[in-house]
Parts: C-alpha cells; sequence; structure tokens
C-alpha cells in the first residue's frame, strides 16, 4: 500500500481529500497544514483518520526527522506556500508532488492567476509537477488548460485553478494506486517567469494604460466578498483615497485629451481618458475615508462624481488630482 502524506492549506485541501475518499491501496497518515485549523478540515482529520501538524514544520531543522516517522512514499503539495528543504525532499522514497495553480513554465511563482489576468491571456492552466529544490521547476506530470474570459476575476480565476489542479492531484493517486508513476515532461525553462509576491502588491492605477489593461488591473484584483491577497486598485483625489472597483471601457473622440483626463459625470459614472483611444468608466469605487461612514463606503454610477468632488477638466494621476490641464 502507498503511504501519501499531505500538505496544504483551506478549502483546496479539502476538496483533495473528499475526492480522495473511497480510493484504495492508499494510506494518508497525515496532513501538514496551517494552524490554527477550521472546522471543516477538523471534521476531515476526524472522518479520514489523519493527524494534523503544523506545516511549518517541514520548513524547519527537524523538519525531515519528522516526516520520516510516516515512512511516507509520497508527499504532496496543494495550495501551499511553505518552501520544502532538500532533505525534506529526500524522504520521499518515491517522490513529491506539487500542486501549482498557474500554467507552467510561463507561470511559476504567486499570484500567477492574477498575472495571467493583467497580462490579458486568453487561456490559463493548471499544473501538477515533480518537486525539485527550485520552486516550480520541477518536471510536469500532468497539465490542464482551459479559458480565461473577459469577466474573469482574480478569485474566479483563482477556483478555477485550484479546481483543475485538484483533478490532477486526484488522477496522479490514482496512478499511484493503480501501481504506476505519473509522468515526468521536462519543463522548457527559457519560457520560465517566476513572479514574485512584492511584484504584486503595487496597487497604483497608471492611467497611461489603454482603458483594456486598467480593467484587466481592476478585475485581477476583485476577489469580492473576500479581500484581495496582493492589492487594491487605488487612486487618490483632494486628499482622500479611493479604490476602483468597476469599470467599463469606451470608445472617445480623437480630441479626448491626455490619459487621466476627466471627460464627463453622469448617472453612468465618471468617464475619463486613458492610453490609446479607449476612454474607461469608472462605475463603482470605494472611499477609503468618508467621514460619515464607520467602514469604507461604495459609490456607484451618478454618486461617484459627487463622492470624489471633482470636474470634467481634472486630470487624475497615480499620485492623485491635479486641476486642470
Amino acid at each position: 500500500m502507498n503511504r501519501i502524506v499531505l500538505a496544504g492549506n483551506s478549502s483546496p485541501i479539502i476538496k483533495l481529500l473528499d475526492r480522495l475518499d473511497g480510493i484504495l491501496d492508499i494510506d494518508i497518515p497525515v496532513l501538514f497544514t496551517e494552524q490554527p485549523v477550521g472546522l471543516e478540515l477538523t471534521d476531515r482529520s476526524e472522518r479520514f483518520e489523519l493527524e494534523l501538524r503544523d506545516i511549518r514544520e517541514l520548513g524547519a531543522t527537524a523538519g525531515a526527522k519528522i516526516l520520516s516517522a510516516y515512512e511516507p512514499d509520497w508527499l504532496f503539495n496543494v495550495n501551499s506556500t511553505q518552501i520544502f528543504p532538500t532533505a525534506v525532499l529526500d524522504v520521499l522514497s518515491a517522490g513529491c508532488l506539487n500542486m501549482h495553480p498557474g500554467q507552467l513554465p510561463e507561470y511559476a511563482g504567486l499570484h500567477t492567476h492574477q498575472w495571467a489576468i493583467r497580462n490579458g491571456e486568453e487561456s490559463f492552466g493548471a499544473t501538477l509537477h515533480w518537486m525539485v529544490p527550485e520552486v516550480d521547476a520541477g518536471p510536469i506530470a500532468y497539465q490542464q488548460k482551459f479559458p480565461v474570459s473577459s469577466t474573469e476575476t482574480g478569485l474566479s480565476l483563482f477556483i478555477k485553478c485550484v479546481n483543475a489542479g485538484v483533478e490532477l492531484a486526484v488522477a496522479a493517486v490514482r496512478e499511484i494506486a493503480a501501481g504506476g508513476t505519473p509522468p515526468r515532461i521536462a519543463q522548457d525553462l527559457s519560457r520560465r517567469r517566476v513572479y514574485l509576491h512584492h511584484e504584486a502588491l503595487d496597487g497604483r492605477i497608471d492611467w497611461s494604460m489603454s482603458a483594456r489593461q486598467i480593467r484587466d488591473f481592476v478585475r485581477a484584483a476583485d476577489y469580492r466578498p473576500f479581500q484581495s491577497p496582493t492589492y487594491a486598485p487605488e487612486a487618490s483625489v483632494n486628499g482622500q483615497s479611493f479604490v476602483v472597483r468597476e469599470v467599463k471601457e469606451e470608445l472617445l473622440p480623437r480630441s479626448s485629451g491626455p490619459p487621466g483626463t476627466l471627460l464627463a459625470l453622469d448617472d453612468d459614472g465618471v468617464l475619463l481618458a486613458a492610453g490609446g483611444m479607449t476612454g474607461l468608466r469608472l462605475t463603482e469605487v470605494e472611499l477609503r475615508s468618508d467621514p460619515n461612514a464607520s467602514k469604507p463606503r461604495r459609490y456607484r454610477g451618478g454618486q461617484i462624481g459627487e463622492a470624489l468632488n471633482v470636474s470634467v477638466g481634472d486630470v487624475a494621476r497615480s499620485s492623485g488630482i491635479t486641476r486642470g490641464f
């Protein structure tokens, strides 16, 4: 019987446990996960009779010794950013597989689904790959690609990636349970791009980008009703900060003015010139410093111009708004 150790967090690891229920010829003795553990994961641990341990133990000096005590054949890492030392990877007699919610080799690293939207990708994917000391660089076992719709948000694409990745992990477990071994397909590392956490934290809107690029920037950060794990698309006006929540593109006349010029205030929102020949209409914003609200307040359509206290001819910039041209 194959002994598989799991590492992972939150809903993705819960989804995987549910999908593994009933697969014969595997034994899962322990799950390394973030602490404290929620009720859903506690319920799964009792149902599957597996021990729950802090995932940080695998990154510690004693990680290899702790893992060795379970005599594992395999380790599956799902939705965890924990870096495993080479000594930990060497414990596994058969190998370690990582579920990466992104398309490899082009999108290694963190928050890659957000970058896929920001980069205007029309398709994306999830990858299950063999783990090596270099992050997201090991041979690919399985990969699944899917379309990215024009209305995709950061949250919706992340869910797509996780759901696809879980199915890839299930396929690998079934292969192992049947006596086989998942494939090893070398990555073309010349196409590799590694996205780092700090690269995704700047939420300042660059009004010189095209309206399409700004729209993609806004929807990549949309995790409603949850908070984005990276940035919020921000600007400021008259000394108060606001976050752009929804926008749409509009065609503009040739004499529309430089990027950021406020062109119209009406019931549909605030129309601004962007880079190129398209405009950007703000249809929902959130004020960060509304003195009359106990929490950030959102304004839609015709409310926006009054809430921001702007006039036609103002010019929006990433650091605020200046009056006139």
